[in-house]
């Protein structure tokens, strides 16, 4: 079964809690053997049954999908509001096509088709890369990570990966690193080619790479470090933004080295300033603008299959600090 679609099953058994199901099902107001069927992944669980639990357990959806997507929601919104604004723009409908015929895009933006929840997690993730996120903010870390640990063989891992780069974000520019086709295309693991590219001493690499492999968070194969992760997006601002924020730390301490250096490496460093009047009219209209650039270079960044990859670009949008 597809991850995203053992997500609704465990999700309603979770907040089921020790109600029996019959007496669940017409509490929820449906058949008394809906929510057998839902957990036995014998029904699909629709975007509207997720609405009625979210009406129920006050969960603010609205709220969290504007935390998630950074886009303004109706307190219930249906699906096909759900789905136009995951999908507005050229990119984020191209990346859909990967799970979605534009068919069944066109029909679930006008709500012709029922729109499974499963889909809805499908396409948050390939436009977001925010899932973990959303099912933290919607149910709460606990609860979350409850059903984290019975779907995602990986769980314990990615905490790990996400408690380490929060205390030092060099390991998230090691592990970078593994992914470059340069070193991909390596004989052997090499802790001086790693220490070359990110400009630190090996001893840093060597340590890193050590820590990482005794926490099984990265594997040798074929003489090469990889990821153990599992093959979903990693969000680092999944529970806190611990993680991201040191990140960010990270690479606006190396921009300003280099401002004081004068360090002109074009490969490393190119950046851009604008100060203009505002009002908070415009701060929107920018704030939107720069929200849609930021996706689409995401999709760019993610769709594009590079022959050879050889280094790390960071690229800085501060577009979510509006004061209103």
């Amino acid at each position: 079964m597809d991850y995203y679609q053992s997500i609704p099953p465990v999700l309603v058994k979770l907040v089921r809690r020790n109600e029996n199901q019959i007496s669940f099902s017409k509490k929820m107001g449906y058949n008394f053997n809906v929510v057998s069927k839902w957990e036995g992944n014998h029904r699909k669980f629709s975007w509207n049954d997720f609405i009625v639990f979210c009406k129920h357990f006050n969960w603010n959806i609205s709220s969290v999908l504007e935390s998630v997507t950074h886009s303004k929601y109706s307190k219930h919104p249906e699906s096909n509001e759900v789905m136009n604004s995951l999908l507005k723009n050229d990119n984020s409908t191209l990346e859909a096509r990967k799970i979605f015929s534009y068919q069944k895009i066109r029909r679930l933006k006008s709500g012709e088709v029922k729109l499974q929840l499963f889909e809805f997690l499908q396409t948050l993730s390939l436009i977001y890369g925010r899932v973990d996120r959303f099912l933290n903010l919607l149910l709460g870390e606990d609860t979350a990570a409850k059903l984290f640990m019975q779907i995602d063989q990986s769980f314990e891992i990615r905490q790990k990966y996400r408690n380490i780069i929060s205390n030092d974000p060099l390991y998230s520019m090691v592990l970078s690193c593994l992914k470059l086709g340069s070193y991909q295309s390596l004989s052997e693991h090499s802790d001086s080619f790693l220490s070359n590219i990110l400009d630190i001493d090996e001893s840093h690499v060597k340590f890193r790479i050590e820590h990482l492999e005794n926490e099984n968070i990265i594997i040798k194969k074929d003489n090469l470090y990889l990821l153990n992760t599992g093959e979903r997006h990693i969000d680092l601002g999944a529970e806190d933004k611990s993680a991201s924020t040191a990140l960010n730390f990270f690479w606006h301490q190396k921009i300003l080295k280099a401002c004081a250096e004068k360090n002109t490496d074009p490969n490393f460093f190119k950046q851009a300033f604008l100060i203009y009047q505002s009002n908070q009219d415009l701060d929107q209209k920018v704030f939107e603008l720069t929200k849609n650039f930021y996706r689409d270079l995401k999709n760019l960044a993610d769709s594009v299959e590079l022959s050879s990859t050889d280094r790390l670009t960071y690229l800085a949008i501060d577009i979510f600090n509006l004061k209103n």
